[in-house]
């Protein structure tokens, strides 16, 4: 199982085609924390960030089913991802991979996502940072609110809302302001 684990968790190659995009209608059934179904019609081009690269989003949890799901969902959709299964394993991806959205749990190892969301918020005042986490009432989202976070989801969650969340945000990177909640 180790090395299972050690597979899915390695950064994904990189794939260049000179082919140009193409519509699609793609229809996934997904098991474990993100169950439901995700239709898209929409181009299969990459997400945009800063500068025309793809957008960078790093998920953060130390469930690894999570983390694993989540990032072949955000690759599907065209974003960059990179991953950390402990709270400190944050701060050393935000120098390394400069993300321009941060999905963390707040039930970690070593920091709450509380308190990385406070220093992150700091630091990086455009950052996106969504909760994606268990911790679902109304007090936890007055919390996560207080804390820096912009959006909240409870988990399972609807992958189409975090999609549509990363999508809105890729028009939005030079615009900083709190999002609404979900």
């Amino acid at each position: 199982m180790a090395g299972l684990s050690a597979m899915l968790l390695a950064p994904a190659a990189e794939v260049a085609s000179s082919a140009p995009p193409r519509t699609v209608r793609s229809a996934h059934r997904l098991s474990g924390p993100l169950s439901g179904n995700i239709s898209s019609t929409a181009p299969m081009t990459e997400a945009r960030g800063q500068a025309g690269r793809p957008l960078r989003v790093l998920v953060v949890d130390d469930n690894v089913e999570h983390v694993v799901t989540t990032r072949l969902l955000l690759q599907h959709a065209g974003f960059e991802v990179s991953i950390a299964l402990r709270g400190r394993e944050v701060f050393a991806q935000m120098g390394k991979f400069k993300p321009d959205a941060l999905l963390l749990d707040i039930g970690l190892p070593e920091m709450t996502g509380y308190e990385i969301a406070k220093e992150l918020r700091i630091a990086h005042p455009d950052l996106l940072i969504v909760a994606i986490t268990a911790y679902g009432t109304q007090v936890d989202k007055l919390l996560a609110s207080m804390a820096g976070f912009d959006h909240h989801l409870t988990k399972p969650y609807d992958p189409n809302a975090l999609l549509a969340l990363l999508e809105r945000r890729d028009g939005e990177l030079n615009v900083s302001g709190r999002g609404d909640w979900i």
